[in-house]
């Protein structure tokens, strides 16, 4: 029982560790024989293989994740762009650790700043940063950029 967790977790490990990416697949990667090194050899099935190599490959694909944002502005009309990029910069220069992101739906000219992974962090954020951005609205369901690993 307890081979099967390390085999699983063994396999979880390879499956994320982009560096291994970069080679061909992890299959050859692990197959390959050095002389330094003991050779490994890998019996399954062949469909088995397909499904992990396309979920490398999705994973790949995928460059952000669900998560929140905080809405800080939202602007309409002729000068719209210019303020909400104000903003943006004087959030920038008071919070320099968190993101910020100048989004346009037409009309409106938005700032959504952070990736937060769940409602509560946006929430904490937003109460923190309400005395410098009083038109700070709500915390919003987003798609948030991975985070740095």
């Amino acid at each position: 029982m307890c081979s099967m967790k390390f085999l699983a977790v063994l396999i979880v490990f390879f499956l994320t560790e982009p560096c291994l990416f970069s080679q061909d697949n992890i299959f050859t990667s692990l197959q390959s024989q050095d002389s330094n090194q003991g050779k490994v050899t890998i019996y399954q099935d062949r469909n088995a293989t397909r499904l992990i190599l396309k979920n490398i490959e999705l994973n790949r694909q995928e460059k952000s994740i669900q998560g929140y944002r905080i809405q800080i502005y939202s602007g309409t009309g002729n000068n719209a762009r210019n303020e909400a990029r104000q903003i943006q910069s004087k959030f920038m220069s008071f919070y320099p650790g968190i993101s910020a992101y100048m989004i346009y739906q037409e009309p409106y000219f938005k700032i959504r700043i952070g990736d937060f992974r769940n409602k509560s962090e946006g929430l904490r954020v937003k109460k923190q940063i309400q005395n410098d951005f009083p038109d700070c609205y709500f915390v919003f369901e987003n798609n948030m950029n991975l985070p740095r690993l």
